[in-house]
């Protein structure tokens, strides 16, 4: 008893911003859990001409999303509610506001227009209009997230996005048995369930906030977010254009085998995401006070961490192939090394753009990410109809490998010039580490015939983890507890 006692009080111990971080790693845990879930059923209720379709429209959705929104949710809306605290709430109703008279302008401007949108996205112009209020929707969402975590706020957070991830997933599966189009019907309920669970957070932010235009906000936010339009859209090109792609060049057949396996290759990224939420406010305080060299440790463990990660979904592969889709889908199996080692080296783009966020080198970012994604374009139309559809693949990694590395020239700058120090993660530690995430994925996926083979390398690293585990809690620990 006296035990538990002990353990109830070192759980009330744990830093309130602590719990925000583990509130929000279950809720991204839930959601994807949820749509992974799903997966299966809806590979076997639609074709992979259907899929691919789905999956071309919602590459379409992330692109038209930064034209239409700005993405003023995201760094804009973060580092302004913490500018702007003291009229957070006026603040905050505002963006709603203007995110509102964007999407609504977008509007207008389809309608006149509609035959100019339909012939560049080859989508039906009824699947662009709902398009439009999945933008407005997810905007409100994201608001009013953010709002949630600046705040300490996580049991309501966690309670949406569930109901949202079941309602959307269920309202999809019925939609696509009852339809006769399944894709816009697949479209159309992922709509009808966010209309009916945001639209009152958007109504109660701007009645908190009395406001839905202010003009000094409305500048401030798109001097901040116009910029960094070129970012946000060479970023979802480089995640997005190699299915647009592949429809093009070789069918939808084709980018429903290829969606599946970049949908499977993305499940490990909530680690990603979960540890970025974690380090953002330690590597800022860092930089702010002059201790970014303490950054070199952690960052390089949660590194390790990632690439941990995606190896054992790397290793595990072709048995996720034939789970979550029928033999149709089989050859989705061969880009998912590929992919999957994108999403580490994405991870590391992250820590080292912190640097450039916080000395607000908005134009440099634009830059290399402009590069980044007129190369992976590039790329695909030379390789994809050259070598078939799975070059895709490659051609993704190469161009994230280029991309993080001009990203990390200018974290390095960045230390030498701004902070007067070396740089934070030395070039032996953040290169050997990517080369030995690249062969062991290389090596592992030559592996796939042999299935016991790749179990017992897999409990290797169990075994290795485990007599290792005391140091692993330990940084660990160091890592979410450190000011």
């Amino acid at each position: 008893m006296e035990r538990i006692k002990k353990q109830l009080r070192k759980l009330n111990e744990i830093p309130l911003n602590v719990w925000v971080v583990i509130g929000y790693f279950l809720c991204s845990l839930i959601q994807r859990g949820i749509s992974v879930l799903a997966t299966p059923i809806f590979t076997r209720l639609m074709t992979t001409e259907e899929y691919g379709k789905y999956n071309i429209f919602y590459s379409w959705f992330e692109i038209f999303g930064v034209f239409v929104s700005m993405r003023i949710f995201y760094g804009c809306y973060s580092q302004g509610i913490v500018k702007f605290e003291a009229d957070k709430e006026r603040f905050t109703a505002s963006m709603q506001g203007l995110s509102f008279a964007l999407v609504a302008g977008w509007m207008i401007l389809m309608r006149l227009f509609e035959g100019v949108f339909t012939n560049l996205t080859q989508l039906p112009s009824g699947q662009l209009y709902l398009m439009l209020i999945l933008i407005w929707t997810s905007g409100i969402f994201s608001y009013w997230s953010t709002y949630q975590r600046t705040q300490m706020r996580v049991r309501a957070l966690i309670i949406l996005t569930i109901a949202a991830a079941f309602f959307k997933q269920g309202a999809g599966v019925l939609a696509v048995m009852g339809m006769e189009d399944r894709v816009t019907g697949r479209i159309l309920s992922w709509v009808i369930v966010e209309v009916v669970l945001y639209s009152s957070l958007f109504i109660r932010q701007i009645w908190k906030g009395r406001s839905f235009f202010d003009g000094k906000y409305w500048k401030y936010a798109v001097c901040f977010a116009f910029p960094l339009i070129p970012h946000y859209l060479s970023q979802t090109i480089l995640a997005s254009s190699d299915r647009i792609m592949i429809e093009r060049m070789a069918g939808s057949d084709a980018a429903g085998i290829y969606s599946l396996g970049y949908m499977i290759s993305l499940g490990m990224q909530i680690v990603n995401t979960a540890l970025i939420h974690t380090l953002e406010p330690t590597v800022y305080r860092k930089i702010r006070d002059g201790k970014a060299g303490e950054l070199r440790s952690i960052g390089i463990l949660s590194m390790g961490v990632v690439a941990a990660a995606d190896l054992l979904l790397i290793c595990l592969a072709p048995e996720l192939v034939r789970l979550f889709a029928p033999s149709a889908y089989a050859e989705a199996v061969d880009i998912i090394a590929p992919v999957t080692a994108s999403v580490f080296i994405m991870y590391m783009y992250t820590l080292f753009a912190e640097f450039e966020f916080y000395y607000e080198k908005k134009w440099t970012i634009t830059l290399t990410t402009s590069l980044a994604a007129i190369l992976n374009i590039v790329l695909n139309a030379l390789c994809i109809p050259r070598f078939g559809w799975k070059a895709a693949a490659y051609t993704t990694l190469i161009s994230y490998l280029c991309y993080t590395f001009l990203h990390y020239r200018m974290m390095c700058r960045i230390c030498r010039q701004e902070m007067k120090i070396r740089p934070v993660y030395p070039p032996a530690e953040v290169f050997g580490l990517t080369a030995l995430v690249l062969i062991l994925a290389l090596i592992v996926h030559l592996l796939y015939p042999w299935f016991w083979v790749r179990m017992m390398l897999l409990a290797g690293v169990c075994v290795v983890l485990i007599l290792k585990r005391k140091m692993i809690l330990k940084l660990g620990k160091e890592i979410l507890v450190r000011k």
